[in-house]
């Protein structure tokens, strides 16, 4: 079809989540509440709505804090397994490890300008997080625990054996328990004035030659699956097809941390031998990660059910403003314009039918 105008198209509001983060969190807390089978009376049949003020976030944790102690908010974590299928719960969580993981969260982050950030820092049984703001008001014990617990939570999730939650270097200072979820009984004192100056957290992780050999297999079983992509037999195939086949391989990795590295491993290449292959058919790799994020991000703008900015994280966009400047390149159209090809009537085209 040919090219269409950005002029010839009428705008509407698509289901905009600028504030979407907060959104997903303040329901993974809402359904942990609801998990163990704790209640508050203003929660019921209450949506969450897109656009949440800090100081409702802020009054909702003090709420629940008073009502079942501080030390609960840790615990509603556990809401995170009605998330882990959701578009942004499966591009946070897929081919990750604990590290991965804690990037991805921190790239979130970065991608919404949160005033609340974590840091971490790694070593090899344990990262140190802290919790920090960009501004001169620091977040709040309530905060910091309800933080905290979902990040443990999804790091189980990602890890399948048991994450310690803790105050120092040791062990034994652990507060929080996964997945038991337990709180252990030091902690469960209605005050804890100890752990209002706490602003390094330490979370244990398991690193044994299991896991390891885990991760070796699974690394074998991919580059398996994808080494004849671009073998020399292979070199022959048409551009589209070649093209094709690292889409399904750069899609399967997951786009919010992929790299040429990561697409060598999966492919059995080094870097250097997939940089001269792809130079060879005139490729560059990052304009194929390019072309891959516009199609999907177009794909999921037809279907209409997610806001732009979510769309924009999850296709691995570094902020909203950075995913439309680069999708009005490939398709001359805002993603706010392009999602109206649907409700014009025009059907589901596909990116290269609207971008050729």
């Amino acid at each position: 079809m040919p090219n269409i105008k950005a002029s010839t198209i009428k705008t509407q509001s698509l289901p905009e989540s600028p504030a979407f983060a907060s959104r997903m969190m303040l329901n993974i807390l809402r359904s942990g509440l609801s998990k163990l089978n704790l209640a508050m009376a203003a929660d019921e049949n209450k949506a969450v709505s897109a656009h949440i003020p800090l100081t409702t976030k802020q009054n909702w944790l003090n709420d629940v804090a008073e009502l079942y102690g501080i030390t609960t908010l840790m615990r509603l974590g556990i809401g995170v397994t009605e998330f882990t299928g959701s578009p942004i719960g499966q591009a946070l969580l897929i081919n990750s490890s604990v590290h991965t993981l804690i990037k991805k969260w921190q790239r979130l982050e970065r991608y919404i300008h949160s005033q609340h950030y974590i840091t971490a820092e790694f070593t090899s049984h344990y990262v140190k997080v802290s919790h920090r703001s960009n501004t001169e008001h620091p977040p709040t014990l309530a905060e910091d625990f309800a933080v905290l617990g979902v990040l443990c939570a999804l790091l189980q999730q990602v890890s399948g054996h048991p994450i310690l939650l803790c105050t120092s270097e040791s062990v034994s200072s652990c507060v929080l328990e996964l997945p038991a979820n337990t709180i252990r009984e030091q902690f469960l004192a209605e005050s804890h004035p100890e752990l209002s100056d706490q602003r390094n957290w330490y979370i244990h992780f398991k690193t044994d030659a299991f896991v390891a050999s885990n991760m070796a297999k699974s690394d074998q079983h991919s580059a398996a699956g994808y080494s004849s992509v671009m073998s020399p037999a292979h070199m022959t195939a048409s551009n589209s097809v070649v093209l094709a086949n690292l889409t399904q391989v750069i899609m399967s990795l997951g786009l919010l941390d992929i790299d040429l590295p990561k697409v060598a491993n999966a492919l059995a290449l080094s870097v250097r031998t997939l940089q001269r292959r792809l130079s060879q058919l005139n490729m560059k790799f990052s304009s194929i990660v390019q072309e891959v994020r516009v199609e999907h991000a177009g794909e999921l703008l037809l279907q209409g059910q997610l806001g732009i900015s979510e769309i924009g994280f999850i296709c691995g966009f570094s902020d909203q403003a950075h995913f439309s400047r680069v999708f009005k390149v490939w398709t001359g159209l805002s993603p706010k314009q392009y999602s109206e090809f649907k409700k014009a009537g025009t059907g589901e085209e596909k990116f290269c039918d609207i971008a050729g």
